[in-house]
């Protein structure tokens, strides 16, 4: 393998440990900024994430040294390399050869690249196409198309501009569970009835010295985690992979990441729960609370969501990007003059998150279209299970269609995710139930 190819492959994968870096950084913001906005101290969950990010930052930091050792190692090689032997024949080259003696088109980029702006060190396989200056003209320039700049290859950069999916913000707040088979069955207890028991039937009573002691039990239920297969497949032609300015692998390696954080965050809201992991709208233990109108919601809307959460202290609001202009005129209007409170509060986009009552609430194009049950989401994570059977496993194979001469790239990862509440709590008091997660339903 060519050495320019070496120094570029490992470029790609220190660019790629960088953008790792930047994601586990902007996650540690996160979790800071919420213990801030909640004036609480870190949660056990939250200093055990932040533990994790700072040994996968150290490991990263050690793999980039390496791979700069690596580059400059390289670098020095090929400025040792032997000069590539002089084309004897030029022209020749030219009328029978369409690739003008290169052997790819990166290969040709490259040559250009290294002439310099005066040509002098200019491979001989480039004098043919050197464009002189028409008679009668000032001269010929590469920034007119009509006077030469049709005759200037267009070069490839080697970084791929890409948008960056969205991030996940439920991630590191769910309730992890490690997989060892590819289900696991968890004991619950049923005791989402509080108004005969809190502990799913225990009960205690006051007794007279002398009376029976009454007796009672406890009943329990079984949650399973069933892991189910998530997998990507992707065929790429040889050509590319050898002539492609940008590691083409390590494209597909990022995209596929994304395309499982994307897909697994889509399910966390509104998965079947059969084939896919099961998502909050529409549960069982989700609670859908009314919307008066379908262009507006009101303060009093919101307040009636956080009135019907259970734990809203460690809850979150997702929210359709579309409700930002709507929820940002929120308001609770008290007795006398100017006595609005706002609900929304901006944040600084940084390390500050947005607030809808005292709560971060992130901005999402997985949540639901404005006035469908679910563009405004109030969720408890810490009361859905995640279970995480296999992680990512990559596999590439240039047999499946070797007489197509492409190479298949395969991902696959097993896991599986869902409420563990079966129904909402019925409190001691009241009638009103309470739930980790509640939604907005469509106004008329």
């Amino acid at each position: 393998m060519p050495a320019t190819t070496d120094v570029r492959a490992l470029r790609q994968q220190s660019e790629d440990l960088e953008f790792e870096s930047k994601r586990l950084k902007a996650e540690a913001r996160g979790i800071f900024a919420s213990s801030d906005a909640e004036k609480r101290g870190l949660t056990e969950d939250e200093t055990a994430r932040l533990d994790a990010i700072e040994g996968r930052q150290a490991s990263i930091d050690r793999n980039r040294k390496s791979l700069e050792t690596e580059i400059s190692e390289a670098q020095a090689a090929e400025k040792a390399a032997p000069a590539r032997a002089v084309v004897q024949s030029v022209r020749e080259a030219v009328e029978d050869d369409p690739m003008r003696g290169f052997k790819s088109s990166s290969e040709f980029y490259r040559c250009v690249m290294s002439a310099g702006p005066t040509g002098n060190r200019a491979d001989a396989r480039l004098r043919p196409l050197q464009i002189g200056a028409a008679p009668g003209s000032d001269e010929q320039q590469g920034a007119d198309n009509d006077y030469g700049g049709y005759w200037v290859p267009r070069l490839m950069a080697s970084q791929l501009l890409a948008v960056t999916p969205e991030m996940d913000p439920t991630v590191g707040r769910t309730m992890d569970i490690p997989m060892a088979g590819a289900r696991v069955d968890l004991p619950a207890r049923v005791d989402k009835d509080h108004s005969a028991s809190v502990t799913g039937g225990f009960t205690v009573a006051r007794r007279a010295e002398a009376a029976i002691i009454a007796s009672s039990r406890i009943a329990t239920e079984v949650i399973a985690l069933d892991a189910k297969s998530l997998a990507g497949l992707a065929y790429v032609t040889e050509e590319i992979l050898a002539d492609s300015v940008i590691s083409f692998a390590a494209v597909i390696n990022q995209a596929a990441a994304q395309a499982f954080a994307s897909k697994e965050l889509s399910e966390k809201l509104n998965g079947n729960g059969t084939t896919q992991m099961a998502g909050v709208i529409g549960h069982a233990a989700t609670i859908t609370t009314t919307r008066a109108g379908a262009a507006a919601i009101t303060g009093a809307e919101v307040l009636a969501m956080r009135a019907r959460c259970w734990g809203y202290g460690s809850a979150i609001w997702i929210a359709n990007h579309e409700l930002l202009p709507i929820l940002a005129g929120a308001s609770l209007t008290g007795s006398g003059t100017n006595t609005d409170f706002p609900m929304f509060v901006p944040g600084n986009g940084t390390d500050v998150p947005d607030t809808l009552l005292g709560r971060p609430i992130f901005f999402s194009e997985y949540a639901e279209a404005t006035n469908t049950p679910g563009d405004l989401v109030l969720g408890n994570w810490g009361e859905y299970l995640f279970g995480q059977f296999e992680g990512v496993t990559a596999a590439e194979s240039m047999h499946i269609r070797f007489d197509y001469n492409e190479r298949a790239y395969r991902f696959v990862k097993r896991n599986d995710g869902k409420p563990w509440w079966t129904t909402a709590l019925t409190p001691v008091k009241g009638t009103a139930t309470l739930s980790p997660f509640v939604i907005l339903g469509a106004g008329a």
